[in-house]
C-alpha cells in the first residue's frame, strides 16, 4: 500500500512500500489547478502484480482530495 507521501515546493511523492523496501512511487505537481503525473515507477521484478494500480489509486485519491479542476496529466 502506499505508506508515505513526500511533499516538497516541487510536489508530491507518493511512495509504496512493504515492510521497509520501496516497491514503487509516483510523483504529483499542481501547476495551475491541474496534477500532473511523472516519475512513476515500480520493481521490475513486481510489475505486472498490482502495484502499480494501487499506486495509480492514490494518485487519484490525492487528486480528488486537492479538488483540482482537472484529472492528472501526464509530465512528459
Amino acid at each position: 500500500m502506499v505508506t508515505e507521501a513526500i511533499s516538497n515546493e516541487e510536489g508530491n511523492m507518493l511512495v509504496y512500500k512493504k515492510d521497509v523496501l520501496t516497491l514503487g512511487c509516483v510523483h504529483l505537481k499542481e501547476i495551475d489547478q491541474k496534477i500532473y503525473l511523472g516519475m512513476f515507477a515500480v520493481e521490475p521484478d513486481l510489475q505486472g502484480g498490482g502495484i502499480g494500480r494501487e499506486i495509480l489509486k492514490a494518485a487519484e485519491e490525492y487528486t480528488t482530495q486537492k479538488k483540482t479542476k482537472h484529472n492528472l496529466y501526464d509530465s512528459n
